[in-house]
């Protein structure tokens, strides 16, 4: 455990996706099309393919699936919100 994470890459991840404006609103696009974490995850590593966090960390999947599985519901309560007009 790193930081209540499972990995400690999964926590790196986590934290640039979360500080990265751009990022987030990758990782928002990524859930507002796919249907689950793990969809998700897969299309996001492919937008990020190849590049890295400022700390070096690859934003494969292994690194990315638990963000998503994290952070799933809260950017469903955030979609949603846009699609009533309250965001």
């Amino acid at each position: 455990m790193y930081a209540g994470w499972k990995r400690k890459e999964a926590w790196n991840v986590a934290l640039w996706i979360n500080n990265d404006e751009e990022l987030w609103q990758e990782a928002k696009e990524c859930v507002r099309w796919n249907m689950s974490p793990r969809r998700a995850t897969r299309d996001f590593c492919k937008r990020m393919h190849g590049q890295v966090t400022g700390d070096g960390v690859a934003y494969t999947f292994d690194n990315v699936i638990e963000f998503f599985e994290v952070d799933w519901g809260y950017f469903e309560g955030i979609i949603r919100d846009e699609e009533l007009g309250y965001a």
